[in-house]
């Protein structure tokens, strides 16, 4: 069990600094181990007496990046990851812990496209996929992407693609890969 003037050193520092303060300036100051700490700030936290933010110090192998290229990056990977149940701008800013604002501005500069759109062509390329290889029913695919019933499900897919699902998976093509029939 930590013992209480571990916590109330922690306090102490953090009101010191006005609440800013890094894992490592607080082991400087305190004194206590690595472990004694986050012992220490766990017991606050859970006591609801601080609160934690935690910065994510990403290693890309490509080298620097900008502020907006590293949330670019993080929003397309939470995309890749939960593209299929979350459609709204607002579940991936949450995620980012940003304001949807912010997050569509940076989205926006870094790539030229919006969210919505990296949101509803992954999507649209999961759907024609499906629609084509899975042998699942339209039924199934509209569960599985998260929409209430199967006319919420073609209603997005043809407003996207320009046909239904059924035309989509009866025509057999996948429209990225047409090609022109002789003129």
């Amino acid at each position: 069990m930590i013992k209480d003037n571990a916590t109330e050193a922690v306090m102490r520092e953090l009101n010191a600094s006005y609440g800013i303060m890094t894992f490592d300036e607080l082991l400087a100051l305190t004194g206590y181990s690595p472990v004694e700490l986050a012992s220490a700030i766990g017991v606050l936290t859970a006591e609801r007496k601080i609160q934690i933010r935690v910065n994510c110090l990403l290693d890309f192998p490509s080298g620097r990046h900008s502020c907006k290229e590293l949330l670019f990056m993080r929003f397309r990977k939470l995309v890749s990851i939960h593209f299929m149940q979350h459609r709204e701008v607002d579940f991936y800013a949450s995620k980012l812990c940003i304001s949807p604002k912010h997050l569509s501005t940076s989205v926006k500069t870094t790539s030229g496209r919006t969210v919505r759109e990296w949101i509803r062509d992954a999507v649209i390329e999961e759907m024609k996929y499906h629609l084509l290889h899975s042998g699942q029913s339209v039924k199934e695919l509209a569960a599985r992407f998260n929409f209430p019933n199967i006319s919420c499900f073609g209603k997005y897919f043809k407003t996207q693609t320009g046909m239904s699902p059924k035309t989509y998976r009866m025509s057999g093509e996948d429209v990225n890969l047409i090609v022109k029939s002789k003129k």
